[in-house]
């Protein structure tokens, strides 16, 4: 599946998330100003996707939920890190107005989560985002 698919298949709610990730990543980091997400799969796993933004650039990212405030991420782990915080939260509200779509979107977050290193491919960006997060 990937994320026209997911959309497809949610209607509304997928655009409603699309949304929600935009502000989530604009909450964030000062310097996002929009850009295109990408859907990418992993093909040993093709129970989910995520998203990553289409660009080069390194994004100030400060999360006061946490105090995580260790430098800029490059855009890959920034995409990453954004549109997992999106899914467990977007998820949670979800839940919360017992909507069953809820459980999809915590299904995407475990899969993001489960192959977060695989999609990084390196230590330090994989230790800023579970940094991000945590």
């Amino acid at each position: 599946m990937d994320f026209e698919a997911f959309c497809t298949k949610h209607k509304m709610i997928g655009f409603q998330f699309e949304q929600y990730l935009y502000n989530v990543a604009r909450h964030f980091s000062e310097n996002y100003n929009g850009g295109y997400w990408e859907s990418k799969v992993i093909e040993e796993d093709a129970s989910g996707f995520y998203l990553e933004l289409d660009d080069d650039t390194k994004y100030e990212i400060r999360n006061t939920i946490n105090g995580y405030d260790e430098g800029d991420m490059d855009s890959k782990t920034f995409s990453l890190a954004i549109f997992a915080f999106a899914l467990n939260n977007f998820g949670f509200k979800l839940y919360e107005d017992e909507k069953p779509e809820a459980q999809e979107f915590f299904d995407l977050y475990n899969f993001v989560m489960r192959h977060s290193y695989a999609i990084l491919n390196d230590e330090d960006k994989h230790l800023q985002f579970y940094n991000f997060l945590d």
